[in-house]
């Protein structure tokens, strides 16, 4: 993997940095979104995002404008512009991307949220996907993965022990989708088409399923427990990146600096 890094900051420290990302850094936030206020997350959103939220119901609704909020938040401190400012557009994928003036800075995100949890991953200058998921007890981990996976992930995941299968499931998932959605591809049409390595140290990496396991070297993958109950990945286009997770710093619904 080259000269990539991790690292994690203490709780002492600031949670949000606002210094852009240098080409070879990758940010990720979590955020607990049943802790942030909803009605500050919503004065911060365009009327179209408020819309779509009009269009969901009971706790999927309320979390979808903390997460937007707190996306505009994040994306604000970097360009150092008011969070409401911002504009989206798609990619020719599909994917969500900044719209210019704000492309210009070369910034690229991905966001996921399950539960009450929500990643929002920030890179410069390089494709990025996120991916999270809360556990559930009563999911049948083998029989999704005989659904999903490849049949060297399928392998993979019955050589652990019974009791370790459901951690190596979400762990081989989440990588599976960030990665897809760093490809700017879609869930779950683009399962097969990508297949994870668990290695023995617990490290991901990341190939192409159809015979160019080459393609999985200009690929950093990281998979990362934030919760006894919660897994979070990352998929980054190249290997020599330095990620840094921001666990357990929020950004606080105000914007102001909580340090």
């Amino acid at each position: 993997m080259g000269d990539s890094r991790t690292t994690h900051p203490t709780d002492t420290e600031q949670p949000f940095n606002a210094t852009r990302p240098a080409e070879t850094d990758v940010h990720v936030w979590t955020v607990h979104l049943d802790a942030i206020d909803g009605a500050s997350s919503r004065s911060l959103l365009s009327e179209a995002e408020r819309r779509r939220a009009a269009r969901l119901h009971g706790p999927a609704a309320a979390r979808f404008v903390r997460m937007r909020g707190q996306l505009r938040l994040v994306l604000s401190g970097y360009l150092n512009v008011a969070p409401k400012a911002i504009a989206f557009q798609r990619s020719a994928t599909g994917k969500p991307e900044l719209a210019e003036p704000w492309a210009a800075s070369g910034l690229r995100f991905s966001v996921a949220h399950s539960g009450d949890v929500g990643v929002i991953g920030v890179a410069r200058g390089r494709a990025i996907g996120v991916d999270v998921e809360v556990a559930r007890d009563d999911l049948e981990v083998e029989r999704v993965a005989e659904r999903a996976f490849t049949d060297a992930e399928l392998t993979a995941l019955r050589q652990r022990r019974s009791e370790d299968r459901a951690t190596t499931f979400y762990r081989l998932w989440t990588a599976k989708e960030a990665l897809i959605k760093a490809h700017g591809g879609t869930v779950p049409a683009g399962l097969a088409h990508y297949e994870v390595t668990l290695q023995p140290d617990g490290r991901v990496t990341a190939v192409h399923s159809a015979g160019r396991r080459s393609e999985g070297h200009n690929w950093r993958c990281d998979v990362e427990r934030i919760r006894p109950d919660v897994t979070a990945a990352i998929a980054v286009e190249g290997p020599n990146v330095n990620v840094r997770w921001q666990t357990p710093a929020e950004v606080q619904a105000d914007g102001t600096d909580p340090s």
